[in-house]
């Protein structure tokens, strides 16, 4: 047996540090790399536990799969090598900007993709989360941190070690014995945030904690409150509210079916409008097809107006956007068209 030794330089801690590891961004000379290392303590738990994260990854190669680059241990700690990506996360990305529709179905696409591949390996995945689908230069989505992941067994059941609440499918609070499906949900509830905003989710989490029993929301299938902004069409709502189907039985059966249904949905100028809020506005911008489009809803008056750019700089008034005593219906006619 030959040691090697661990030599890389830290550059700066990354904000995912748990109770008994941490996460940074490190320069490994030897690869002449950056790396992002997790970094756990070896007194606190088996070795193989951890190990086994870097084994399913391995199991599971795949485009839109984050890959572990190595998996070492010294005395104290153990340590996993991921790849670096400089674009972040889904969640970074929804934090500087809300997503258009057109993003939404490109980037679940593909770390459905990648979460595919995983089922067809055996693996549940039960993390997944906007904080763990990356985004690669070449700015597409990958699924990672598969330190939840486990096996399933003979009949398609997976035990998982721990769960988080908010992202948690409603089933998990009655059994442990979870199957594919469980992704799915977990699956819905990420294409949900993309597609209402961080800000929003986070609110509807805030408004279920206030009521004093939020498992109780899950389980009845009042959270997330699927209350979609005027610009996600019917065809998107439809495919994430059956991600979201508090029984089972009445989900996607398969990660195949929902991409399916994404693929089916038609490229057009309505998937490109990004919305903005203001706090007594709310605008949305549509860049497609050198459109620039501008439409505003005033929140106090109730009106909208909407112009277009001109080639010259100015801004020409769209009759047809521009109302008095506007209702979301006419909103989403005018976004959805």
């Amino acid at each position: 047996m030959i040691d090697a030794r661990i030599s890389f330089k830290e550059i700066r801690e990354l904000d995912e540090q748990g109770k008994n590891s941490r996460v940074f961004l490190a320069y490994d000379k030897n690869l002449d790399s950056n790396l992002v290392i997790k970094e756990i303590k070896k007194d606190k738990f088996d070795c193989d536990e951890y190990f086994n994260e870097a084994r399913k990854l391995y199991q599971s190669s795949h485009p839109n799969v984050v890959q572990i680059q190595y998996a070492a241990q010294n005395d104290n700690f153990i340590y996993l090598g991921l790849p670096f990506y400089e674009r972040g996360s889904i969640k970074g990305l929804m934090s500087r900007n809300n997503l258009t529709c057109h993003e939404v179905i490109r980037y679940s696409i593909q770390f459905l993709s990648g979460l595919y591949h995983i089922h067809t390996k055996g693996l549940i995945h039960f993390d997944i989360k906007p904080d763990n689908i990356l985004l690669s230069e070449r700015n597409e989505a990958l699924l990672s941190d598969f330190g939840l992941a486990e096996k399933i067994d003979n009949d398609g059941f997976a035990t998982p070690t721990k769960i988080y609440t908010k992202f948690q499918a409603p089933e998990a609070f009655g059994t442990y014995d979870l199957d594919f499906t469980f992704d799915i949900y977990q699956a819905g509830v990420t294409m949900y945030v993309m597609a209402v905003g961080l800000s929003q989710f986070e609110k509807e989490v805030q408004q279920i904690i206030s009521t004093g029993n939020p498992i109780d929301e899950i389980i009845n299938g009042r959270f997330p409150l699927k209350n979609y902004p005027p610009h996600i069409p019917l065809s998107i709502k439809k495919i994430i509210n059956k991600c979201l189907e508090k029984n089972t039985k009445d989900r996607y059966k398969s990660v195949q079916l929902i991409l399916n249904d994404l693929s089916k949905i038609n490229n057009s100028d309505s998937l490109h409008w990004r919305m903005f809020s203001e706090k007594e506005k709310t605008i949305w911008i549509n860049d497609a097809s050198n459109a620039n489009l501008k439409l505003e809803f005033d929140i106090v008056n109730g009106s909208c107006y909407g112009t277009k750019l001109l080639s010259n700089g100015n801004r020409q008034r769209i009759s047809s956007y521009c109302m008095d005593a506007v209702k979301e219906s006419d909103l989403r006619s005018i976004l959805t068209k």
